[in-house]
């Protein structure tokens, strides 16, 4: 049976906005709850602590991210 971590959490703040993440490392992946967003990511050589910031902060522009206008390509001519 492979030993798990404890479930770790933490927190960016990002202009007075703090965003809140809850993870744990089972058999090599990292498990990670990031603002009701569920992750699983395989760790590799990378520290967890820089692997789940990483994560964090992509999350956080994701929803800052605002959608682009549409366009409209074609205008309605004249009726006939």
């Amino acid at each position: 049976m492979e030993a798990t971590s404890k479930v770790q959490t933490m927190e960016i703040s990002d202009h007075g906005t703090v965003y809140r993440a809850k993870f744990y490392v089972e058999g090599g992946v990292l498990h990670a709850d990031i603002e009701g967003w569920h992750q699983a990511t395989l760790c590799g050589h990378i520290p967890v602590g820089e692997l789940m910031r990483a994560l964090l902060a992509e999350r956080i522009m994701e929803l800052k991210a605002k959608p682009l206008p549409l366009r409209r390509r074609f205008r309605p001519g004249p009726a006939h």
